[in-house]
C-alpha cells in the first residue's frame, strides 16, 4: 500500500533528462562534498553490464498487495525490469533469491515477521545469495538503520516515499555497482563512525594487520579506483584483487567498500 500515490503521479510516457529533475540531490550517488570524501560511485565499473541488458528483480513487502504494487510500477516503467518474485517473509525472500539468483533484491525494512525483518534477511543474503545487489527500502530515514543495512551488506537505502523515477535510477545505479547514498546519508554515516571508537588498524604487536600489498589496495580503493584498474595497477588479476578485498574486509571488521572507505578517513582523522 505504501505505493499507490507515487505509482498514480508517476508519468511512465518518459524518463526525465537530467535537466528536468528536481534540484535536490535526494538520493543523488554523488559522495558528499567536502575534501577528503573519496569517490563512491561506481566502485565497480569494471563488472558493470550492459545498460540496455534487461535486469532482473526480486522485489519484497510485507504484504501481498504492497508487493504487487511495486511489481506493477516496475514492469510499467519500460526500462528493462523483469520481476521473478514478490516476497512478503524472509523465508520467501531467501528462497527466491536462491532459486532466481537475481541481478537485484528490493529488500524492505518491514516483512511479514516484524519490523525490522528486512535486515536479518540482508545479513542471509550476503552470505547465501553475494552476487545479488540489495537495496533496502525504507519507510522512514533512520541514520541507524541506514548504517546496520550498509553492515548488512545492502548497496543502496531508498526511502518509499521518493519519487518512483528515483528507484529506478537507484536500481541501475547498484546493478552497476554503484553504492545509492545521498550527500547527506553518507555525510551522517561518516559523523557517526568519526563519533564512534577509533577502528584497530594495528594488531597488539608491532606488525600492522594489513600487509603492505593490502594496504595498498585499500588505498586504491579509497581513491574510488574499480577493481579492474586496481588490478591494472598492482599488475594482478581482477579475481585477485576480489580475494584480496575479501582478506581486508575480514581483517578490519567490515562488510563493504563504503564501510571501509568510512573507516579509512575515521583512522586519517584521528591521526591529525
Amino acid at each position: 500500500m505504501h505505493w499507490s500515490g507515487s505509482i498514480l503521479e508517476l508519468q511512465l510516457t518518459s524518463e526525465k533528462t537530467s535537466a528536468d529533475e528536481p534540484a535536490a540531490p535526494a538520493f543523488s550517488t554523488a559522495a558528499p562534498q567536502a575534501a577528503t570524501a573519496p569517490k563512491l560511485q561506481s566502485q565497480e565499473v569494471d563488472a558493470a553490464p550492459d545498460a540496455s541488458a534487461e535486469i532482473s528483480v526480486l522485489v519484497s513487502d510485507s504484504t501481498e498487495i504492497g508487493g504487487e504494487l511495486l511489481s506493477s510500477a516496475l514492469r510499467s516503467a519500460n526500462c528493462g525490469f523483469r520481476i521473478v518474485k514478490s516476497a512478503v517473509s524472509s523465508w520467501e525472500l531467501l528462497d527466491a533469491t536462491n532459486t532466481f539468483e537475481p541481478d537485484v533484491a528490493l529488500v524492505s525494512m518491514e516483512l511479514r515477521e516484524g519490523r525490522t525483518a528486512g535486515l536479518n534477511a540482508l545479513k542471509a543474503l550476503r552470505t547465501k545469495v553475494p552476487a545479488t545487489r540489495c537495496i533496502l527500502l525504507m519507510d522512514h530515514a533512520s541514520r541507524d538503520f541506514m548504517i546496520e543495512a550498509l553492515r548488512a551488506g545492502a548497496r543502496g537505502v531508498f526511502l518509499r516515499d521518493s519519487p518512483l523515477q528515483m528507484l529506478w535510477r537507484c536500481i541501475r545505479a547498484v546493478r552497476k555497482g554503484e553504492i545509492w547514498l545521498s550527500n547527506t546519508d553518507m555525510c551522517h554515516v561518516i559523523e557517526l563512525f568519526v563519533a564512534a571508537a577509533v577502528p584497530t588498524w594495528r594488531a597488539t604487536g608491532e606488525q600492522d594487520v594489513l600487509s603492505k600489498r593490502e594496504k595498498e589496495i585499500t588505498m586504491l580503493v579509497t581513491q574510488g579506483y574499480p577493481n579492474r584498474e586496481i588490478a591494472r595497477q598492482m599488475h594482478i588479476s581482477e579475481h585477485t584483487v576480489k580475494n584480496y578485498l575479501q582478506r581486508i574486509f575480514d581483517k578490519v571488521g567490515v562488510s563493504s567498500r563504503a564501510e571501509l572507505i568510512v573507516r579509512f578517513l575515521t583512522e586519517q582523522n584521528a591521526q591529525r
